[in-house]
């Protein structure tokens, strides 16, 4: 975050902070955003193999499911997958 690409970051007071933190997270220029995004496509392509589906099942059961913690044998059983431990 220090390194952001935020032009009115500010660290000496907490609004400063948060609106760098919003801007890393929410924004597409955001290189928080941007490793996270680049993280989950190759997850998803390392899920997906040859099966396009899987990721997108699972991304949408976690969605469903977002007030709780989720284990990968609850996911494997409830979407009936073979993912390896």
């Amino acid at each position: 975050m220090f390194y952001s690409n935020y032009l009115e970051k500010d660290f000496t007071n907490e609004d400063g902070l948060r609106e760098t933190l919003e801007f890393e997270v929410l924004n597409d220029g955001g290189e928080i955003k941007s490793r996270w995004m680049e993280y989950i496509l190759y997850a998803f392509h390392t899920i997906n193999g040859t099966d396009q589906g899987i990721s997108k099942k699972i991304v949408l059961y976690l969605c469903q499911n977002n007030d709780r913690e989720i284990t990968r044998d609850e996911i494997n059983n409830k979407l009936k997958l073979n993912l390896l431990a």
